[in-house]
């Protein structure tokens, strides 16, 4: 599959010639993104968890669901809906959100600190 990018610049989640054939054949699913990013916890809402200290494991659970719920549904909902529709203010929340999820955890799932002791799929995917 790599393979066959070898030639592009540009290949992550789209290609760029593919847009308009993708806008036609999603054209029900833009009402459901705009609603969703209209759902969105502000951004000013998201906190930082911290299941992973000590002593604050019991939150976990709704520590990871409401991160599903920001970073998973809201950025993608806004991802896609600048990619795919071209919609810049959806494109700059995008990016906020996913500045905001960078800065978090120098101590913990995402930290590259030594040793790694959150088996996490951020964790480990930083740490290799």
């Amino acid at each position: 599959m790599f393979a066959l990018c070898d030639d592009r610049q540009q290949w992550l989640m789209y290609f760029d010639e593919d847009i308009n054939r993708i806008k036609q054949h999603s054209a029900d699913i833009y009402p459901k993104l705009k609603h969703t990013a209209s759902l969105s916890i502000p951004l000013s809402e998201v906190t930082y968890p911290n299941h992973y200290q000590r002593g604050q494991e019991e939150g976990k659970r709704e520590a990871i669901a409401n991160a599903r719920n920001w970073i998973d549904r809201d950025l993608m909902a806004h991802t896609l809906l600048y990619k795919i529709w071209g919609e810049e203010e959806h494109g700059l929340e995008a990016i906020n959100r996913l500045l905001q999820l960078a800065e978090w955890s120098p101590e913990g799932p995402a930290s590259l600190l030594r040793p790694c002791t959150w088996g996490d799929e951020v964790g480990w995917f930083i740490s290799t």
